[in-house]
């Protein structure tokens, strides 16, 4: 219930600060949700099972060439904190984007 609550409104935040659909992959490890930036950019966070679900690691995709960047995300974020984790899409955005780029 509480869980899949967490999920579901960050996954919401998600979509609307990305523009598109969220992905939502179930692991043995807990969950990760995945936002397009730009293709082929898309922005990972890896959240585990255990409550308060921390973010285990933020990861920009490139899916062409099958890379990963880490994304500086802020020590001890958990799934609760949607701002933050929004704050870290925002920020791999404006890495492959560049940070005059707006969308129109």
């Amino acid at each position: 219930g509480t869980r899949e609550r967490v999920l579901a409104h960050l996954a919401e935040a998600l979509a609307r600060a990305s523009g598109a659909p969220i992905e939502h992959h179930t692991t043995g490890f807990g969950s990760i949700l995945v936002a397009r930036i730009a293709e082929p950019h898309y922005f990972a966070v890896a959240l585990g099972s255990a409550w308060p679900m921390p973010v285990l690691e933020v990861h920009l995709l490139n899916r062409v060439n099958g890379s990963t960047t880490p994304v500086e995300s802020p020590a001890r974020l958990i799934a609760l904190d949607t701002p933050g984790i929004v704050a870290a899409l925002h920020k791999a955005s404006t890495n492959v984007k560049g940070p005059g780029h707006v969308d129109f």
